[in-house]
């Protein structure tokens, strides 16, 4: 099996779409009643979830009307806040078929299929004419593509002159081996943690001017510690969450991650760069 075969078999979880039906049931809500925030545990597969989605719009500045690309786009969770939150057209794409036909019947659910458009395909070999979207975003997908310098570039072809580029990601900050399994990956094989300097320098080879980077390390252990808490509280995980996309392994991945940020070997970061 080749890594790209790796990497999709692992976000290639069949019978997804009844797992999030069944999770709905469980707080009466159906595809016919259902709204975005009813989603939000389980479409918006990354560390702080809402909260770090809207931080990272906010800063990249999103407007309405704006043509954006969501590379890595999931089950469509960031794209379905960017259209509803800020009124922006989001074209996702994504390696997972499973995430992609999830997605898609997702927003026929919520009627915004006209808005918000998904596609199956290699964040690699980017399927759009050059200088076409005035934004672009990509949360939690870099870990798992050795190709960095190809991914940064693509993703510079297609923005317009001065577009910005928002990025929410896991970066390496010793050399030492993570503890696995982690959300993205069972062992190094198909992990490629890229650090700080190391993207700052994949960014500006690229076509890329870095305009910020900041570490959001402590905010996600804080998160994750008040999500375990509240768990506990409730006797249990919530209807919908990461266990609906990774299973049984959920628990043992989340732990390993939050030991991996807490040890320094691992660390989250938003970034903001500008095509030049």
């Amino acid at each position: 099996m080749t890594k790209h075969d790796a990497i999709k078999q692992h976000y290639s979880m069949q019978g997804l779409l009844e797992k999030i039906k069944a999770g709905l049931a469980l707080r009466e809500k159906t595809p016919d009643n259902v709204e975005p925030s009813d989603l939000a545990m389980v479409d918006e597969f990354h560390v702080r979830g809402r909260d770090a989605t809207l931080d990272l719009f906010r800063t990249l500045k999103i407007k309405p009307g704006d043509q954006v690309l969501d590379v890595g786009s999931g089950l469509g969770g960031p794209a379905r806040v960017a259209f509803n939150q800020f009124a922006a057209n989001v074209t996702g794409i994504d390696l997972s078929d499973v995430y992609t036909e999830v997605g898609n019947e997702l927003n026929r659910w919520l009627n915004i299929s006209d808005r918000i458009r998904l596609i199956q395909g290699n964040a690699l070999d980017l399927p759009f004419d050059s200088a076409t979207f005035d934004s672009c975003y990509s949360l939690h997908v870099s870990m798992n593509i050795e190709d960095k310098a190809g991914l940064y570039s693509g993703i510079c072809r297609v923005l317009k002159p001065g577009a910005k580029l928002g990025i929410y990601d896991i970066l390496k900050s010793e050399n030492e081996e993570l503890l696995f399994p982690v959300p993205w990956a069972d062992d190094n094989s198909t992990s490629f943690l890229a650090s700080p300097e190391e993207l700052g320098v994949l960014l500006s080879n690229a076509g890329f001017q870095l305009e910020s980077m900041e570490d959001d390390s402590q905010k996600c252990l804080s998160w994750m510690k008040r999500a375990r808490e509240k768990n506990n509280k409730a006797g249990g995980a919530p209807p919908l969450g990461l266990h609906t996309i990774l299973g049984p392994s959920a628990p043992d991945r989340v732990r390993n991650l939050v030991k991996n940020i807490s040890a320094g070997t691992a660390r989250v970061a938003q970034i903001i760069a500008r095509k030049v």
